[in-house]
């Protein structure tokens, strides 16, 4: 009890001296539904929010209407409530949404049915569902090209595993066709790829994801400019080689992505050769397709514990925000971030306003064209039920 004292005093005290980002009191994205309501946000590249000009949208998965449906919900960034959500899955049970800004509205993606499906959101309604894959397929990422047109990636199931797939979207008012899907690397000499992360922006279009045809799993990342002819994969993690009592090497897993002008993030969970589970580590590029020694993102007080779901977007001028989940101080999870600036990652900082509440987890952000940054996370209730909630932050002066 102590120690824990002891290091929640460390880490206020840090803050105190050296944060330059505040978040706004919480609120609430889904309704507070009945006991036995279990909501997710399970995003593949951790894309359950997305923001525009004028509005953020969310999407998660829940059983409030007795199975698991993808849901979306909308606020138009000066108003302090979100729209009623709205069911964007077509009626079978929906997995794993993500969404991304699109247009003048959104671009909504799940799995059902066992494949991957999109459909077009904005405040006057949702567009029709556009089937993605002929074949199985689940863990969808989007992002946009421009104002009409997006690309979508996902996981597809092949006789001898599996491969990462990309598509061209096309909007034409509120309808979206799909292009021919390919996949973004050579699917024979990576057979077990999974987890793909999108983002596109000034450096290109960026694709990661995991691999573990040598045995482990590894993060690699290929780049395009024109969405469609993509560069051969390059691994972004160290591979640690662990004794035989250890295993083969250290895993890496769940990539996330982001970009700005000044250049590209990789952040990721590793599990390097220690017992404390999976920890988080970075690299930076300038182009995407060269990249940074790893950095640890956790400070020394998160190294005695797992780290999870773990999400990412740029700030400038150059850096960016990570947040995840972690239960360092003994009370279950809470949430955390770390801001890159002078050429580190800063002291963790605890999300004061998801903390010593019941159980903080899977979080998820993204920056705005104003500097500021909109998170998500789900928390959860002692009855084993949960809610979504979102805060906005901002930087503030220099301490």
């Amino acid at each position: 009890m102590m120690k824990a004292i002891v290091r929640l005093a460390a880490l206020l005290c840090s803050a105190h001296a050296y944060a330059t980002w505040e978040f706004s009191a919480p609120l609430d994205v889904s309704p507070d539904h009945a006991p036995n309501v279990f909501q997710h946000l399970d995003a593949s590249g951790r894309r359950n929010i997305a923001v525009n000009r004028d509005a953020v949208a969310v999407v998660w998965e829940d059983n409030h209407a007795g199975q698991p449906d993808a849901y979306i919900a909308l606020k138009r960034l000066a108003d302090k409530t979100f729209s009623t959500p709205q069911r964007v899955s077509a009626g079978a049970e929906a997995f794993a949404p993500g969404v991304a800004a699109f247009g003048a509205g959104f671009l909504a993606g799940w799995t059902e049915g066992d494949t991957v499906w999109v459909r077009y959101v904005d405040g006057n309604g949702i567009g029709q569902p556009v089937r993605l894959s002929t074949r199985t397929a689940d863990q969808l990422a989007l992002a946009p090209l421009d104002l009409q047109t997006a690309l979508a990636v996902w996981m597809e199931t092949r006789a001898d595993g599996t491969c990462i797939h990309a598509a061209r979207l096309a909007f034409v008012g509120n309808s979206v066709t799909a292009g021919r899907a390919f996949p973004v690397s050579d699917c024979a000499s990576q057979r077990f790829q999974a987890r793909p992360a999108l983002a596109t922006g000034p450096k290109g279009i960026l694709v990661v994801w995991q691999d573990r045809s040598t045995g482990i799993n590894r993060v690699y990342v290929s780049v395009a400019a024109d969405a469609r002819h993509f560069s051969p994969p390059v691994q972004i993690n160290d591979t640690i080689e662990k004794s035989a009592t250890y295993g083969s090497g250290s895993s890496a897993i769940d990539p996330v992505v982001a970009q700005s002008a000044a250049g590209c993030w990789a952040v990721w969970l590793d599990k390097r050769a220690d017992r404390a589970g999976y920890k988080i580590y970075s690299a930076q590029s300038a182009d995407g397709r060269v990249w940074s020694d790893n950095l640890k993102v956790q400070d020394d007080f998160g190294d005695e514990t797992p780290q999870w779901s773990v999400s990412v977007t740029d700030i400038s001028p150059g850096g960016a925000l990570v947040a995840w989940s972690d239960a360092r101080e003994g009370n279950g999870q809470d949430i955390y971030y770390s801001v890159f600036q002078d050429g580190a990652w800063s002291d963790n900082y605890l999300l004061e306003h998801a903390a010593a509440t019941h159980g903080q987890d899977s979080p998820a952000l993204v920056s705005d064209a104003n500097g500021g940054v909109h998170l998500i996370w789900r928390q959860q209730s002692d009855h084993g039920d949960s809610r979504i909630k979102y805060a906005y932050g901002r930087r503030t002066a220099d301490h």
